[in-house]
């Protein structure tokens, strides 16, 4: 499922609240493609970025039955200052939230930006070690064509399963710099002292938050 690239989008102009309906709509639009992908009712299991989980994966993730989601990773990257030698962008995990994979579900790569060749395959990879797939589906708003296609190849030569992708826009042209934009704008705290948490995640680890007890008045109790 390939939809004509959309121009002039000035995501540098979108903040995080532009942003995350933009993914929404997206998570919504690509489901029936998605659905399709289980055909003898195979569950899913997602695996999302820390900077767009909230935004992205979740969206994707939340619309799935409890019955049919085999479980979710999150995976925060960090890019490494240099380089490879052919001019690829390094990545290395700097935190993961990662539950069981078991069986052969469908793995969903729901990443809205997918820019970079590496920090897919070294997200995934530690992922999939030791362990088997239905398949393998690279789920999207914007990917780069030339990255969709060296994806595919290196996941086929890793692993036997099949490897498809789901994206809203494909484009031509390198995407990394869309993908630094997105990231930047999706955490727009003040104080970056820790990984971006995704609210849906820690309520499925931790359950929902408690109810703030109510205020106590300081006002002195009449005596009986």
């Amino acid at each position: 499922m390939k939809m004509a690239v959309a121009t002039g989008i000035d995501y540098g102009q979108l903040d995080r609240g532009a942003l995350t309906r933009k993914f929404q709509r997206a998570a919504a639009d690509l489901m029936p493609a998605i659905w399709k992908q289980a055909e003898h009712e195979e569950k899913f299991y997602v695996v999302g970025s820390g900077y767009d989980f909230e935004e992205f994966a979740a969206a994707v993730a939340s619309q799935i039955s409890a019955n049919q989601l085999a479980g979710v990773a999150c995976i925060w990257t960090s890019l490494k200052r240099y380089p490879f030698h052919n001019g690829d962008r390094s990545f290395a995990i700097q935190q993961q939230m990662v539950e069981p994979l078991d069986g052969k579900p469908i793995v969903l790569f729901c990443q809205s930006i997918i820019a970079d060749r590496f920090e897919v395959l070294t997200s995934l990879l530690s992922i999939l070690d030791g362990k088997e797939a239905h398949r393998i589906v690279l789920v999207s708003f914007l990917i780069s064509k030339g990255v969709e296609a060296e994806l595919k190849e290196a996941l086929r030569s890793y692993a036997p399963f099949p490897v498809e992708s789901l994206s809203i826009e494909v484009s031509p042209q390198p995407v990394e710099g869309v993908r630094d934009t997105v990231e930047s704008s999706l955490d727009d705290r003040e104080e970056r002292y820790a990984p971006l948490m995704s609210e849906w995640l820690m309520t499925r680890k931790f359950g929902p938050k408690p109810n703030p007890s109510p205020k106590r008045s300081s006002a002195p109790t009449p005596l009986g």
